[in-house]
This record gives structure tokens, sequence and C-alpha cells, in this order.
């Protein structure tokens, strides 16, 4: 009697053991599995020509500051009195433009006397030429009178310089930087008068 109980709850304990056994189990792989890193998202490139640039520095130095050029206006003339003085120290001027004024009055005195010989000159030359032809006179004669003629022109020419150098003009654009002009002093050829910056233009050099 004993034996017939028993045999029941061994066939139930072996049949669920059976059925554990066919239950599928977790694998040691799937267990183990990691999920795969993200990939890394590609980088954006961009492409370019490489260009020349200046970069900017900054450099303390110190220097003086001078002229660019200087001009040196001086009288071309001798012995004559300074009669106006038209400009000073500071002042801008022009190419041309009248700086000093110095008596004329010796000099127009000579210009005068030198037309008169002129003019006397030319009428001898143009009646030797009249008479060249008609041998009323003779060739060396004639040649004298045209020489005569020639010389006294040049003589007035250099007369009538001599009168436009009374008015000293500026050599160019620029500032006046010295003056030395006196009203009433008598120059000299090459008195400095005056001095100048060129075109208004300084330089700077630098000791770095």
């Amino acid at each position: 009697m004993k034996n017939t109980l028993r045999t029941p709850r061994l066939i139930s304990a072996l049949l669920l053991a059976s059925s554990m056994m066919l239950l599928p189990l977790p694998s040691v792989a799937a267990e183990n599995a990691k999920p795969a890193p993200a990939a890394n998202p590609a980088l954006a490139v961009s492409v370019t020509s490489p260009i020349a640039q200046d970069w900017g520095t900054t450099i303390m130095a110190n220097g003086a500051i001078n002229p660019w050029q200087e001009a040196i206006i001086a009288s071309e003339i001798s012995g004559l009195r300074i009669t106006d003085v038209l400009t000073d120290v500071g002042d801008e001027v022009k190419k041309g433009q009248e700086l000093v004024k110095l008596s004329q009055a010796a000099v127009q005195a000579d210009v005068a006397q030198k037309q008169a010989s002129l003019a006397e000159a030319r009428a001898n030359a143009d009646r030797a030429r009249r008479l060249k032809s008609s041998g009323a006179i003779p060739a060396q004669q004639i040649d004298q009178y045209l020489t005569g003629e020639a010389i006294a022109q040049a003589a007035l020419d250099a007369q009538q310089i001599r009168l436009a150098q009374t008015r000293i003009l500026a050599p160019d654009d620029g500032i006046i930087t010295t003056r030395t002009a006196t009203l009433g002093a008598v120059v000299q050829t090459g008195t400095e008068l005056f001095r100048m910056v060129r075109q208004h233009k300084l330089e700077w050099r630098a000791e770095v």
C-alpha cells in the first residue's frame, strides 16, 4: 500500500524535472553581448586657398623729424637793396610766388640804356643789309654792323635777366622754415634769404 502511493508522486517529480530541463537557458554569449558603440559622425571639411596677410605689430621707437628736402632761397644778383619782404616763417608758398623784392631803379636804367644801344645797332645793321648788294660799303663794315647788332641784343638780354632777378621767387611749393631777409639790407650773390621744406613733406628717422 505504501509503494502504491509513492509511485504517482515519483512520476510527477520526474516529469517536472524533465520539463525544467527542456526550458531554454539564457545564452552566455547573450549575457556577455554589449551594445555596439555608436559611430562618430563624419567631420565637415571645407577647402580654401591660402592668402598672404600682414599682422599688425606695434613697435615703440624714438627719432627726429626732419624736412624731406630743404631748399635754400638766395639772391642771384649783387649790390641791390631789399625793398619788400613778402613772406615769413611758417607761411605756405607756391612755386613761382614772389617772396622778396629788390630795388629795380638801377637795373631798369641799365635796361633802358641797352634798349637804346640795340636800336642804334639795329638801324646800322638794317642800312648795311640794304647797301650790301650795291657795294656802297665794304663787306667788312657790313659784318661789323651785323655783329654790333648781335652784341647789343645780348647786352639787353643780360640786363633783362638782371631785372627779373630783382624778384626772388619760391622754387617749389612748401613751407618757409627760416628767414634771414631783412628790409633795407643790401644783398650779394648767394646771400641766403629763406629756407623752406619742399612739398610740405617731413621724414621721421626712427631709432629702434
